[in-house]
């Protein structure tokens, strides 16, 4: 089912999956660009914090996203794929290998039926929230698909009896989860968030019970296992550091007019009635799981049924989440729930754009509903009836959603991987500009410049001034080289940073010369 779905998401049934890349000359090429330099940096033994661009400032990596976690695959894959190529595949074994371990979750550790583990895995990996055209655009929103592998690995943790083999995997586990921070701030702070929200209630209400469940797992385990999971979840603590910390005490917020770009704005004025409420709440692509979560909890409290009082408060609980999150992203004229309750919390300052909450969101809904079904007896009627609501949902709610291609290999080819006649003295470069036929691939000089040399830098081991990411170093303005300050901005980071044997790359001519630059004015 995961790959008849995903083959359309793909358009295998088209020859674009091998000769053009997933997105536009933008984000995804700039994606595309920090895979290729883990790769680049595995294969050397290279410092992987400092992507070759932004030259000569360090730790580079840490103005972005790090996807730490997508490397393994992209850098397994890229040895027989053009990068374009091995991009695409990435991201198809990344959402698989995801669908796969989260049916293995419900199936083996929740012990749900056949139906019902299926049901619930493609309620996940259907919904328009979590697979969809923007994340083929930005697509470290995918990570999300990385936690049931790291789930599962820690509940296998937990079953099996030989110590060796139970330690790794615990250390690995706790590698894994706390790494999610490098590979993307927003899905680790995310999931955090939904993890404690969701297992304070039950911790409040079976306090006792899970203090002999703790006692009991300490004496059969050993502390062994806890020992190599704070061990592991240390380890990547400490790679996190290591690549944002300079980042963060350099940029250690955004400004507040991106956030309130990105939030969606709403005006009660205009509500007439429950419906204009309604439809005015809805700032993601589908309201299906919310819709879900509502009839569930009406479900748990209907008599009939004889659900137990704790699925009944555990219900409710989840959502009043649920309500929380579909205001999240909302602003009523300058009130915002984010910026108001959420944002001062640690470390959800960094975040600009909290409709990103949706993705953990969808995965939380099903793990919660899979708890609930759990719960109950096989054969129940409330079981029976949240497996008929699955079917109904994803039959009347259907994502038609596919990733677009727009990055051809035989452009990239042309511009960035044919030859260039590299001066010797060259030690970095900046782009010089270029053609009319060069620019009329993208609309964005800054990214279609820059990411360019970010592709020729990695190529040629040879680093770059130019650069693109979230943030830039303090001082960095080599945005457009189409700008007729352009090159007075390059003399000024030269002399700045003191540099020598710059070179000037003519990707029309396909030359890598040294610059002759007038000193810029003060």
């Amino acid at each position: 089912m995961s790959l008849f779905f995903l083959s359309r998401v793909f358009q295998l049934s088209r020859d674009l999956f091998w000769k053009a890349g997933i997105g536009d000359w933008m984000d995804p090429y700039f994606i595309n660009a920090l895979l290729e330099h883990w790769y680049r940096s595995v294969s050397s033994m290279a410092d992987p914090s400092s992507p070759p661009m932004y030259f000569p400032a360090g730790h580079t990596l840490g103005y972005s996203h790090g996807l730490i976690l997508y490397a393994p695959f992209y850098v397994a894959l890229r040895p027989f794929l053009h990068p374009f190529q091995a991009y695409n595949l990435t991201l198809f074994l990344v959402i698989e290998v995801g669908i796969v371990c989260l049916y293995l979750i419900f199936r083996k550790f929740l012990r749900l039926s056949f139906i019902e583990s299926l049901l619930l895995t493609a309620f996940f990996f259907t919904s328009e929230n979590v697979v969809n055209s923007a994340a083929g655009v930005w697509s470290q929103r995918l990570s999300v698909f990385l936690i049931p592998p790291i789930l599962l690995i820690l509940l296998v943790s937990t079953r099996i009896s030989d110590g060796w083999a139970r330690f790794t995997l615990a250390g690995l586990s706790g590698l894994l989860a706390s790494l999610l921070f490098t590979q993307d701030f927003y899905s680790a702070q995310f999931a955090l968030f939904f993890a404690v929200v969701l297992s304070a209630p039950v911790l409040l209400d079976r306090r006792r019970q899970v203090r002999a469940a703790v006692a009991r797992f300490w004496n059969e385990r050993r502390p062994g296992w806890l020992v190599s999971l704070a061990a592991g979840a240390a380890s990547g603590v400490l790679v996190f550091l290591w690549i944002y910390l300079a980042a963060y005490r350099e940029h250690p917020a955004f400004p507040d007019d991106n956030l309130m770009s990105a939030l969606v704005r709403r005006d009660p004025s205009r509500w007439n009635s429950v419906l204009d409420v309604a439809r005015d709440l809805g700032a993601y692509d589908t309201l299906r799981s919310f819709k879900l979560v509502v009839v569930v909890a009406l479900l748990a409290l209907a008599p009939w049924f004889k659900t137990d009082f704790r699925t009944r408060i555990y219900s409710l609980w989840f959502l009043l989440i649920s309500l929380a999150v579909l205001a999240i992203p909302l602003r009523f004229n300058d009130f915002s729930i984010w910026r108001t309750f959420v944002a001062p919390l640690p470390g959800f300052g960094v975040i600009r754009d909290p409709k990103r909450i949706i993705y953990l969101y969808e995965l939380a809904v099903v793990l919660v509903l899979g708890l609930l079904m759990m719960r109950m007896p096989r054969g129940s009627a409330y079981r029976i009836c949240l497996t008929l609501l699955f079917v109904g949902f994803l039959a009347a709610d259907r994502n038609r959603d596919v990733f677009a291609y727009a990055r051809p290999i035989h452009v990239y080819d042309r511009w960035v991987g044919a030859p260039i006649a590299v001066d010797g003295s060259c030690r970095s470069f900046f782009m010089k500009r270029a053609s009319a036929e060069y620019t009329s691939r993208s609309d964005n000089m800054w990214t279609l410049y820059n990411l360019d040399a970010a592709f020729v830098a990695l190529n040629l081991s040879i680093p770059t001034l130019n650069g693109y990411s979230a943030w830039y170093p303090t001082g960095w303005d080599l945005f457009n080289p189409e700008e007729a300050v352009y090159l007075e901005r390059v003399s000024r980071w030269i002399e700045r940073h003191r540099l020598t044997g710059v070179c000037e790359l003519d990707v029309v001519a396909r030359t890598m010369m040294p610059a002759t630059l007038r000193r810029a004015p003060e």
